[in-house]
This record gives C-alpha cells, sequence and structure tokens, in this order.
C-alpha cells in the first residue's frame, strides 16, 4: 500500500487465496496480513510469486466443486461468527478441498471482510470428495459477531 507520493505505507503477504486460476474477467478475493494498518492509501501494488510452473497449477486446479448452502451464524457470541454449509463436487474427477473462503460485504456492496481456512467439517481430515459426494464446511469469521448482508463462499480445489 503506498501513499500518493508513492511511499510504501505497509506490506504484506498473502495467506489465502480464493482460486488457484482466474480466467481473464474473473474475480477473486484474497486475505492478507499486513504489517500496519493504514486508513488511507492511494494504490495498491502486488507482486505475484509462486512456487510452481502457471501450466502446473493450471493442470491441477479443479472447478467441479458446488457450494450447495451457506448458513451465518454464532460461534463465539461477542467474539466470532461462523459461515457452516454444504458443498458437492460435481465433476468427474475426485478432489481435494484445499481451502473455503468467504467474502462478506456490507448492503452499499463493498467488500468489508475476508475470512479463511474453512475445512470440510465435520469430515475426513485428508479433505478428498470423490465425485457426486456432499461434504458439510464449516468457516470461522473471527471479529465479526453480526450477520452480513450478503456473502460469497469461494472453494479452492485441486484434482487429487
Amino acid at each position: 500500500m503506498y501513499n500518493d507520493r508513492n511511499q510504501r505505507l505497509a506490506r504484506g503477504v498473502t495467506l489465502s487465496i480464493s482460486s488457484n486460476v482466474l480466467k481473464p474477467g474473473a474475480k477473486g478475493v484474497w486475505l492478507t496480513t499486513m504489517t500496519d494498518n493504514p486508513k488511507r492509501w492511494h494504490r495498491v501494488a502486488i507482486a505475484i510469486g509462486r512456487t510452481i510452473s502457471a501450466d502446473e497449477m493450471r493442470a491441477s486446479n479443479y472447478t467441479g466443486i458446488r457450494v450447495d448452502t451457506s448458513v451465518m451464524g454464532p460461534e463465539n457470541p461477542g467474539y466470532s461468527d461462523k459461515v457452516t454449509g454444504a458443498v458437492t463436487n460435481v465433476g468427474g474427477k475426485r478432489a481435494r478441498v484445499d481451502e473455503i473462503m468467504v467474502a462478506l460485504y456490507n448492503s452499499r456492496g463493498t467488500l468489508t471482510r475476508v475470512a479463511g481456512q474453512g475445512i470440510l467439517y465435520p469430515y475426513s481430515s485428508n479433505q478428498l470428495l470423490p465425485p457426486g459426494k456432499k461434504a458439510p464446511y464449516m468457516i470461522s469469521v473471527l471479529g465479526v459477531t453480526h450477520r452480513a448482508p450478503r456473502m460469497v463462499v469461494y472453494v479452492r480445489a485441486s484434482k487429487k
């Protein structure tokens, strides 16, 4: 994050992304931990690093997971809420669910929070979902104790 004089105000490392691969024009969300919390900034610069090639990432990406239900409710009253629901593998391959994220929006449509580290729960710890099977999931949303007017759940998965 930079101010209008091009001085860096904060930096961070991405902890979670909503998709392994974004097609041109597609949207996604990401979650990061920042070194600071500036109230204002002028621009954001993103540097992309990867540990495998783009071809390997595209080859392993799996988009056959459908979000069936999503409900937000209390988890730890006064401290956090949770989003629970179910996903179905509508594709033809066994998938590993790498992460489930939720993006929360206010009534004006502004993104207000992204929570990651959602998992298939209660479910097998290997997070593998066979074709045609349905599984429950849960995401903790720390610091949020009210229902968001709009939420979008993202599932990042890979072929297994």
